[in-house]
């Protein structure tokens, strides 16, 4: 690794420092440990060739924006603090002139582990051929969430773009005011009526207990390999993924259409209806009132957060269905459409927030919240969708991915990390007209043939669903 010397923050951002971490930072903080790092990645492909000289200067002026990107984790009196790093993100600039590189459509990322008390909190790897540009970002998941980075990101290729000439309205940067790094903990949300405080605090009450009470099934645990090598990808935390084919996405819109639901409600169905074939295939016993679990991280930025820097603005839902329930139905995807558009419109993932921020005023609560015994799912299903549609250049929104001179976004491979007794979470990203399946898995639980199996099992279920869903329109 190398780093950007050179540049550091201005003085006026380097004073916001130390900043106390929010609860939900310090909740996966916590959920860390050293087989389950709360690492992610996401690995940008850009087809054309970059101009290295003004890539990197877009970097280096776009980082300044992004404080916490610049900083570690230090405890202080029993309290966790941000507070800046020595250092700014590592930097590797791989060199592969000559050589020409196939995007493909699967593959596998090895994923870096981070540690959060020494910093950076972000690593950046940048290969480049003569035909292909790819940048893999290493994110500590406590620092910022996927929506957070993307937009970074936008932010530097749109810079990029000016400084090559590009200046046009709608491809301009957006940074973010980094003094705002204090306001990401405020979600600032607005109900769509008024609800009686009593009322909330017995709806809060409800779901908390039948969270508790209802049991997630989990996937079986296999054999924890010996004499494991560092340098076999296969061996480490990965992430693998696949492309799907267009039509099957064609498929899934047309038939969202058609029921009136959304494309993201069709794949959680058939997440439940595939969990459900997975055990049934593979002779896994479902102890009695088990469900399956999905865990749903849910974006809660609004026009607030606009201008507040790369962070965690995010919370979790979780969607229990019993086996019993996982049948092949209109009704079923449309209670979870339903589902889906409550926790939207009511922003229900700020009430796990709100639990993480009541459990860390109690001594060791929350350490107790983030232990395997509890906050585990069967599995995790993050869905992006198309993630330019959040970004705030216009352009990116209205091409629906990102094109800046001499290169053009062609896939965007990222899932969130995984954790004990939850070991595989996947991520659906739709870049332009393609959809990628990305999934999380950690080879000191779940063995890496199981989740290539898991993998290839679900997409080809999604293949064979998207047949009868055409067929079923016709």
């Amino acid at each position: 690794m190398t780093l950007l010397f050179g540049i550091s923050l201005p003085l006026n951002v380097r004073n916001l420092f130390p900043i106390p971490l929010e609860p939900f930072e310090e909740y996966l903080l916590r959920d860390e440990s050293r087989q389950f790092p709360m690492t992610w990645v996401y690995e940008w492909r850009f087809e054309g060739r970059v101009q290295r000289e003004y890539f990197e200067k877009a970097f280096q002026e776009a980082i300044l924006y992004e404080p916490l990107l610049w900083a570690r984790v230090c405890k202080k009196r029993g309290r966790y603090f941000w507070v800046l790093s020595d250092h700014p993100p590592e930097w590797q600039w791989n060199d592969h002139s000559g050589e020409v590189c196939e995007s493909g459509d699967s593959g596998i990322i090895p994923v870096i582990p981070m540690n959060v008390m020494r910093g950076p909190v972000m690593r950046l790897e940048v290969d480049c051929y003569d035909n292909l540009l790819v940048v893999r970002c290493h994110v500590h998941h406590a620092a910022a969430d996927g929506l957070g980075v993307a937009r970074f990101t936008a932010n530097w290729l749109a810079l990029y773009a000016n400084l090559l000439g590009d200046t046009d309205d709608d491809i301009k940067p957006f940074f973010a005011q980094p003094e705002r790094i204090t306001d990401r903990g405020r979600l600032n949300i607005t109900q769509p009526e008024p609800v009686p405080f009593f009322a909330a605090v017995r709806s809060l009450v409800r779901e908390v207990i039948l969270w508790f009470k209802r049991r997630p099934a989990c996937l079986e645990r296999t054999p924890i390999k010996k004499n494991t090598s560092n340098n076999d990808p296969t061996e480490a935390s990965v992430q693998l993924w696949r492309q799907l084919p267009p039509e099957l996405g064609l498929a899934y819109r047309e038939q969202a259409k058609s029921l009136g639901v959304s494309v993201n409600s069709l794949f959680l169905g058939d997440m439940f209806l595939f969990l459900k074939t997975w055990f049934a295939g593979n002779f896994i016993p479902l102890k009695k009132r088990r469900f399956f679990r999905i865990l749903v991280p849910v974006n809660m930025r609004n026009e607030y957060h606009d201008n507040i820097p790369a962070a965690n603005i995010m919370g979790y839902v979780f969607l229990d269905r019993s086996p019993d329930q996982c049948v092949n139905d209109k009704e079923f995807v449309e209670i979870i459409d339903r589902d889906i558009k409550y926790i939207r419109d009511w922003s229900i993932g700020s009430m796990f927030l709100s639990g993480v921020r009541f459990f860390r005023r109690i001594p060791f609560a929350l350490s107790r919240l983030a232990s395997p015994r509890f906050c585990h799912s069967t599995t995790v299903v993050s869905n992006l969708g198309a993630f330019a549609l959040a970004l705030p250049q216009e352009r990116f929104r209205r091409e629906k991915t990102i094109r800046v001179p001499g290169l053009e976004l062609k896939q965007l491979i990222g899932a969130p990390p995984v954790r004990p007794h939850t070991p595989l979470s996947s991520g659906i990203i739709t870049c332009g007209d393609r959809i990628l399946i990305t999934m999380s898995s950690e080879r000191k639980y779940y063995e890496h043939g199981m989740a290539v199996r898991f993998l290839n099992g679900y997409v080809d279920f999604l293949m064979k669903r998207a047949k009868e869903k055409a067929h079923d329109l016709t």
